[in-house]
């Protein structure tokens, strides 16, 4: 991806700024918008079947919507894996229950997508480009709370989740 249009994504998904809804798959393949979860706090946790850090998150991440169940706030997963068949088959492998999962998979330019790069430092250079596994929060009137990269595995991820609870 090219300098410029790194910055537009980076910018269009800055803390502050309004979340670009998209369209996600359930694993029974019906398609739905996000803004369904507008007046709820919504953390969504972008991830791929690939992706081992994603895979061992996933169980704390679970956890912690668990501890969270009681307050206005939805916890997703979106899998950016390019097959739905191949997602579809993991969560059945691992006994993982679908209700808050759902299937993204697609890539380019689509808006929704920008809220899961990340600018990566290498080398002395910038590099913009999407960096798994993603949490993002998003406040119930659609403002980007928290793009900042923390995960689940660590204190700081409960301690921003306690910012706004």
């Amino acid at each position: 991806m090219d300098l410029q249009s790194g910055l537009i994504k980076m910018n269009m998904a800055e803390e502050g700024m309004r979340f670009t809804d998209g369209k996600i798959t359930t694993f029974s393949n019906d398609v739905i918008s996000t803004e369904q979860f507008r007046g709820s706090y919504l953390v969504i946790d972008f991830w791929a079947t690939w992706c081992a850090p994603c895979v061992k998150e996933a169980p704390v991440y679970k956890e912690i919507a668990e501890a969270f169940s009681e307050k206005n706030i939805v916890f997703i997963s979106v899998s950016l894996d390019h097959d739905f068949e191949v997602w579809k088959s993991f969560l059945k492998d691992r006994e993982w229950n679908p209700t808050h999962h759902y299937w993204y998979g697609k890539s380019g330019d689509d808006p929704f997508l920008s809220i899961a790069y990340s600018a990566i430092k290498m080398t002395g250079k910038t590099f913009y480009g999407i960096t798994l596994p993603k949490y993002v929060i998003i406040s119930p009137t659609g403002e980007i709370l928290s793009n900042s990269g923390i995960r689940p595995g660590t204190p700081d991820f409960i301690n921003e989740l306690r910012n706004y609870f």
